[in-house]
């Protein structure tokens, strides 16, 4: 299956200009999408805003960052590298007495590109924050499973992001705290953290350089208060704890899902909900809505797996 999105490069400007068009291939999405980076990337060097306020808009470093997780995920490792090198440079890593408390500034300590409140509230309102759903005193609908939390070293500095609800005894998520008002949090779309990440997975799937990648992961691992890894970890057993930091440091900011569709893995189910879902399997991708379907007039194609 090689389909991708539509992709619409002139303006709308009326119904003769929103004829239904098909869908792109994947190879026509990344093409798309690398050039209107680096394009944003030329515009913007030397030519940005000055100051921490560059951060909530286009900005060099955040194209950078973008950049880095694009090329991670077409598998391009040195340009990822690269990229992940330069944003990274910008911001430095929170130390571990500042993690606890690292999203409750404005400014997160180590945004690249962030979202502020005031560009959605009007439209979605408080109560759609990661921060509504998971705190008790709202909806509480995030409960992490044991599998995640075990994760954590007891010296693990982002241990502060989780806490205990005195009520039911149950473990709730604290890293988006509410430092706008009550249930409102600006959102960091790329963190320097990240792109720490990213240049060890790089560096070993890319040329199998286990040091390197060790290099960077323990710099990540020093940030938040942890030993370094093993001189002896290399490999798969590498790979699967460059994995495990992911979870640990982007946990509820939208990566799990795409890490393990990216790399080919099952996307794991809590123990008694419902089965995984094997990477194989239709349901790796969501239906098109049968909306859509009927009124590209046959034009728009639906994923495998679903009637058209």
């Amino acid at each position: 299956w090689d389909r991708g999105v539509v992709m619409r490069t002139t303006p709308v400007l009326g119904l003769t200009d929103a004829q239904p068009i098909p869908r792109g291939t994947i190879a026509d999405v990344y093409n798309l999408v690398e050039s209107d980076l680096t394009t944003a990337l030329s515009l913007l060097t030397n030519n940005e805003r000055t100051g921490n306020e560059r951060f909530y808009f286009a900005n060099v470093a955040g194209v950078n960052a973008i950049l880095a997780r694009f090329y991670l995920y077409k598998e391009d490792f040195t340009k990822a590298i690269t990229h992940a090198q330069a944003a990274a440079d910008v911001r430095p890593l929170a130390q571990p007495a500042q993690v606890g408390n690292m999203f409750q500034p404005a400014l997160n300590t180590e945004s690249l590109f962030e979202v502020a409140i005031a560009q959605f509230e009007v439209q979605n309102g408080a109560n759609e924050s990661i921060a509504a759903i998971a705190t008790p005193a709202q909806w509480f609908d995030l409960i992490p499973p044991p599998s995640l939390l075990s994760l954590y070293h007891a010296d693990d500095a982002r241990r502060d992001w989780w806490l205990t609800h005195g009520g039911s005894g149950l473990t709730y998520f604290n890293k988006f705290n509410q430092h706008k008002g009550t249930w409102t949090d600006h959102t960091p779309v790329v963190r320097t953290a990240e792109m720490y990440l990213i240049i060890a997975e790089s560096h070993l799937r890319g040329a199998s350089n286990n040091p390197s990648a060790r290099q960077a992961l323990n710099t990540l691992r020093a940030a938040r208060g942890l030993a370094p890894v093993s001189d002896t970890l290399e490999g798969s057993e590498l790979l699967d704890e460059i994995l495990n930091e992911r979870r640990r440091e982007l946990v509820y900011e939208g990566h799990r899902f795409f890490d393990l569709k990216r790399l080919g893995r099952a996307i794991t189910k809590a123990p008694g909900t419902s089965p995984n879902v094997p990477f194989d399997d239709f349901r790796i991708l969501g239906p098109i809505p049968t909306g859509d379907i009927q009124l590209s007039e046959g034009i728009l194609q639906q994923n495998p797996g679903y009637s058209q």
